[in-house]
């Protein structure tokens, strides 16, 4: 089958007041039937056991499609990265030099796609230390400065204009994912998982570990398993929470959050990512 290259499009992420969220942009993917590997198998967690589940690898150029072999779920995506110094530079538009803002060394944006490591999607780079806003002394810049990450878009229609849609997990007995990690950056991360209700608005996407004090997701080196029940709302303790719902999932996004209290360097590899029935 012969493979296409995909474009890198950069991001372009929505900040929020209270912490980092990011709506992700979509790469420029290849036509459907564009290779990818998948396997049905099982991954230990450091508490729940064994799980089982479909795991989709991308392609050369981090393109899943729903075509591959043994692609039950029907997930199709590209894997990116993105950042608030990439897309629309939220970091930069917001008055801050693009020094200040956060840097993505890996993947090269400038390059076609997102190389697949080994099966791996491998990035480094440092998430801002948040500023105040330009002008306003005592008010930190979320809104504009909030970090980095990478993430893969479940939905995605293909081609040369790629559009974004939401994924029905329940319908195609998607239970949650695993993945594993090598190296959690230490000085926060987050696994989110925007939907449409969520995305770009203030109190960020929901993600796995989440309450209205914004902790990191429990992230562990080795194999990480999310039910969907572990996915909340940031914003638990408000008068209208937006709960997450499992039926319009747009991405996955492993993100590292920006921090006042200093700058955040970061170099992790996502793996063996799974589909849990």
């Amino acid at each position: 089958m012969k493979q296409h290259s995909s474009i890198l499009f950069l991001a372009a992420c929505i900040g929020v007041a209270s912490a980092a969220g990011c709506a992700s942009s979509p790469m420029k993917a290849p036509p459907s039937g564009a290779g990818g590997s998948s396997s049905t198998g099982t991954g230990g967690t450091g508490g729940g056991g064994t799980v089982s589940g479909v795991r989709l690898d991308p392609d050369a150029t981090g393109w899943i499609d729903r075509m591959a072999p043994g692609n039950t779920v029907m997930v199709q995506g590209a894997w990116y990265a993105y950042g608030d110094s990439t897309g629309d530079a939220k970091c930069i538009a917001g008055g801050h030099t693009a020094d200040q803002c956060s840097k993505i060394t890996a993947p090269d944006l400038t390059m076609m796609g997102f190389a697949n490591t080994g099966g791996s999607m491998c990035t480094t780079g440092t998430a801002a230390k948040v500023l105040d806003i330009p002008g306003m002394t005592g008010m930190p810049d979320y809104s504009n400065m909030w970090g980095a990450g990478i993430g893969v878009d479940l939905n995605a229609s293909g081609g040369d204009n790629s559009v974004k849609m939401p994924y029905n997990a329940t319908m195609n007995g998607v239970t949650g994912i695993s993945f594993k990690i090598d190296t959690p950056p230490l000085g926060g991360f987050r696994v989110e998982f925007p939907i449409p209700a969520t995305e770009g608005g203030s109190a960020g996407s929901d993600y796995w570990g989440a309450d209205s004090s914004y902790p990191s997701s429990p992230v562990a080196a080795g194999v990480n398993v999310i039910h969907w029940a572990d996915v909340k709302s940031p914003a638990a303790a408000t008068a209208s929470p937006i709960a997450f719902d499992p039926m319009a999932i747009l991405s996955i996004q492993f993100h590292v959050p920006s921090s006042t209290s200093s700058a955040t360097p970061y170099m992790f590899c996502i793996s063996e990512l799974t589909f849990l029935k």
